[in-house]
């Protein structure tokens, strides 16, 4: 199965999720970060703590985060992920790609695809992991896989981003973090912009409902109007608010409803 995680520099990652990812992908981690204009590798760890001790002093960098299910290839240092394309473009890779790795078996279909298609591309274009017509054939000829490129000076991009799911601003190609702490329940969430700014609100100071209801859509005020009448206060929405912007309201709907359904 494997699971890649993509998270964006200065938010924290969720050390029970990542537990548990290595846990239902067990065959070898590794992880990526940005920092200052270059792109760090580490892989290679077969056991939890030796990743944490690893990822822990760069935890808050943007990361790229593999944890492995072999399906191809050795199951050893050099076949963990992430895989450099460039010495400035490292890639993740969760999924089976539809091709052969007849000709050296040691060798995962990862590797195979990285040494005969993405580097020959990034040859061409350093910037083709983005490109949107390399991307549109690239998301058709990898099927139901899903690809995480960083690079050096912080751009990335996810091929196939829409079968991951986006939760406490990191993305995640599937749930297999999520079998036993309760994660599965929780919606998908709005991938964050590239540059992540801070939400910018208008204030409406002289209102009684919140200093951001009447900044929202009209179907946000109705989730609005809902939470508080499921007991929330105007200052806890606001705090949601500022911090996620007016989705924060459909997220807490939604959870809302489900803790009704399953008291």
């Amino acid at each position: 199965m494997c699971l890649a995680i993509y998270k964006p520099s200065k938010v924290l990652p969720d050390w029970d999720a990542l537990e548990e990812g290595f846990k239902s992908n067990s065959h070898g981690a590794g992880f990526a970060v940005a920092v200052d204009g270059s792109i760090q590798i580490h892989k290679g760890f077969f056991t939890f703590d030796d990743f944490a001790r690893a990822y822990m002093p760069l935890e808050d960098k943007q990361s790229l985060i593999h944890f492995r299910w072999a399906t191809h290839g050795a199951r050893d240092a050099e076949m963990c992920h992430p895989f450099m394309v460039t010495d400035e473009i490292a890639m993740i890779h969760n999924g089976i790609l539809p091709i052969s790795t007849e000709d050296d078996k040691t060798k995962s279909d990862t590797w195979h695809y990285v040494e005969y298609i993405l580097k020959p591309l990034a040859e061409r274009d350093r910037d083709f992991y983005s490109d949107n017509a390399i991307r549109f054939l690239g998301e058709a000829a990898i099927s139901g896989s899903k690809f995480c490129f960083l690079r050096a000076d912080g751009d990335w991009s996810i091929w196939n981003d829409d079968d991951g799911h986006w939760h406490g601003k990191a993305w995640y190609s599937n749930r297999s973090y999520a079998k036993s702490i309760g994660f599965a329940r929780w919606p998908k969430e709005q991938a964050p912009e590239k540059e992540e700014a801070p939400v910018d609100l208008p204030v409406y100071e002289d209102t009684d409902e919140s200093r951001y209801y009447h900044s929202l859509s009209k179907s946000a005020r109705w989730e609005y109007e809902d939470l508080l009448e499921d007991g929330y206060s105007a200052a806890d929405l606001d705090e949601y608010i500022q911090n996620d912007g007016e989705i924060a309201l459909r997220y807490l709907k939604r959870m809302h409803k489900y803790d009704e359904e399953n008291v």
